[in-house]
C-alpha cells in the first residue's frame, strides 16, 4: 500500500492540472484577452495524459473539457436566470448538468488517443492535434452546433491569426496545438538523449513552426541556463 501512495498524489495533482488548464482557457478570451494562456492551457492537457491508464487519461480529457465549459459558458447562467426567470439554484444546476453532459462529447477522441495515439514524439502530439480539432469541428454541427470556446480563437491578437482567413479557425487551432505540443514533445526527447552527459543543449530550428523565428536554450554543467536565441522579427502585416 505504500508504494502505490505516491503514483496515487500523482495521478491526483494531475487530474487537477487537466481541470484546471481547461478552466484557464477561457481567460484567453474576450474580456480578458489574456492569450498566452490560449497556449499554456492545450499544454497542460498534453502533458498530464502522457501517463496512466487509457481510464485516467480519458478521464482528464473529461475533466479539461468540464473546466473549459465550466468557466467558458458562465454567459448560459445569465441568460437563464435573467432572461428565462429561472431561480438561481435552478439555474446554477441547468448550467452545471449542461457542462457535465456536454462535456461528454471529448469521450471518443479522449479513447481513440489513449488507446491508439500516445506515443512519445511528434507523432504523438500531432495525433494529441489532429484528434482535438477533430472532437471541435464534431462540437461545430453536433445537435445543430456549439461553435464556442475553440482554440483558435485564442489566437487572435497574435500572430497566428494571419492564417485565420486562409485556414479558419480550425486551421488556426490545429496549428496552434501542433506547435506546441511538437515543441514540448522535441525538447523532452532532446533532454532524455543527453541525459547522459553533463551538458544538455537544445537547439531547435522553428522555423517551420513558427516563419523567421529559431529558438535554442543551453544548460551548462552547473545546472545554469544560459540563452541561446537567434531570433528574427515577423513581418506585421500591412494597415489598410
Amino acid at each position: 500500500m505504500t508504494g502505490s501512495k505516491p503514483h496515487s498524489w500523482r495521478d491526483s495533482i494531475l487530474d487537477v492540472i487537466a481541470l484546471l488548464g481547461g478552466a484557464l482557457f477561457s481567460l484567453s478570451l474576450s474580456p480578458l484577452g489574456f492569450w498566452p494562456l490560449a497556449f499554456a492551457s492545450p499544454v497542460a492537457l498534453y502533458a498530464a495524459t502522457q501517463k496512466g491508464s487509457v481510464r485516467r487519461t480519458v478521464l482528464r480529457f473529461y475533466l479539461y473539457n468540464v473546466g473549459l465549459f465550466g468557466v467558458g459558458v458562465s454567459w448560459i447562467f445569465f441568460s437563464i436566470n435573467d432572461y428565462g426567470n429561472a431561480s438561481v439554484p435552478l439555474s446554477g444546476m441547468l448550467v452545471l448538468l449542461f457542462v457535465l453532459a456536454y462535456s461528454l462529447t471529448c469521450l471518443p477522441q479522449a479513447a481513440l488517443y489513449a488507446r491508439y495515439f500516445r506515443v512519445p514524439g511528434l507523432f504523438g502530439a500531432s495525433a494529441f492535434s489532429g484528434l482535438w480539432v477533430l472532437q471541435e469541428w464534431f462540437r461545430s454541427w453536433f445537435l445543430t452546433g456549439f461553435p464556442w470556446l475553440f482554440v483558435g480563437y485564442g489566437a487572435m491578437g497574435t500572430p497566428l491569426e494571419n492564417i485565420a482567413p486562409v485556414a479558419g479557425v480550425f486551421g488556426v487551432g490545429f496549428y496552434r496545438y501542433e506547435s506546441i505540443c511538437c515543441c514540448r514533445a522535441t525538447i523532452l526527447e532532446d533532454v532524455a538523449s543527453r541525459a547522459h552527459t553533463g551538458s544538455v543543449e537544445f537547439r531547435g530550428q522553428l522555423s517551420d513552426i513558427y516563419p523567421s523565428r529559431a529558438i535554442g536554450v543551453c544548460l551548462s554543467d552547473s545546472g545554469k541556463y544560459r540563452p541561446a536565441c537567434e531570433v528574427a522579427p515577423l513581418q506585421s502585416p500591412a494597415n489598410y
